[in-house]
């Protein structure tokens, strides 16, 4: 696979085609992420990477506000459209994440990256949640969703056996994340392992709990880090 290196060039990797394709798939995974997170009337949310913001319709009723921040316009304007015209207390912002946060420090109770973090190197990954980490209140906590770099899938791709997806340039495990986290200043962090959202592979979980092999079936990781 080419590797892409500057940040214009991995920008043109999310084309109309790839917006597409994203805005077919159902909430079924953000669904299943939010059974485990309790939401406050008062609280400030934001997702980064929001896509066309479906996480937005999910929790508008039991928060105060929701910000959605991405950088394709395409996204953004299917969100503004589909919620922010509709739910009052939504609003997208088109642009890149660090400027959004430069005005909105210490603001936000809950910080969501979901599928967002195997998009960005490691350089980039630390000055962007650096700057996520300050876009939290004191006790605030960071939700992260994304591939497990040691499934055995993830291993295939990486090899070269099985076709990686293009924008999947930094598919990490969780040994990768918690020095990444850590050296940015997150030192409550917990990780929970979660199955393959495709039927078939969901039913490879249970070997995650056999010694030595477990770690391969593990598909994804839900990260969440406290401030």
């Amino acid at each position: 696979m080419k590797i892409i290196k500057k940040e214009d060039s991995l920008k043109s990797l999310y084309t109309k085609e790839y917006v597409n394709k994203l805005l077919t798939k159902s909430d079924f995974r953000i669904k299943y992420l939010l059974k485990s997170i309790n939401f406050l009337k008062n609280e400030l949310i934001v997702d980064y990477g929001c896509g066309d913001g479906k996480l937005s319709f999910l929790i508008h009723n039991k928060v105060k506000e929701y910000y959605g921040v991405d950088f394709p316009e395409e996204f953004i304007k299917i969100a503004k459209n589909k919620y922010e015209i509709k739910l009052n207390n939504v609003k997208f912002y088109c642009g890149n994440i660090i400027d959004f946060i430069k005005k909105n420090q210490n603001k936000f109770d809950k910080a969501f990256t979901l599928d967002f973090s195997e998009h960005i190197y490691d350089n980039d990954f630390i000055k962007i949640y650096t700057s996520i980490k300050q876009s939290l209140k004191n006790n605030g906590k960071l939700y992260i969703h994304t591939p497990n770099g040691k499934y055995f899938l993830e291993r295939l791709k990486k090899t070269g056996i099985m076709k990686q997806i293009p924008v999947h340039i930094a598919v990490r495990n969780d040994e990768g994340y918690i020095k990444l986290l850590k050296k940015i200043g997150f030192n409550k962090i917990k990780i929970i392992y979660i199955p393959h959202y495709v039927t078939i592979l969901k039913l490879f979980h249970f070997l995650s709990f056999i010694p030595f092999i477990g770690k391969y079936f593990k598909a994804r990781l839900f990260i969440i880090c406290e401030k």
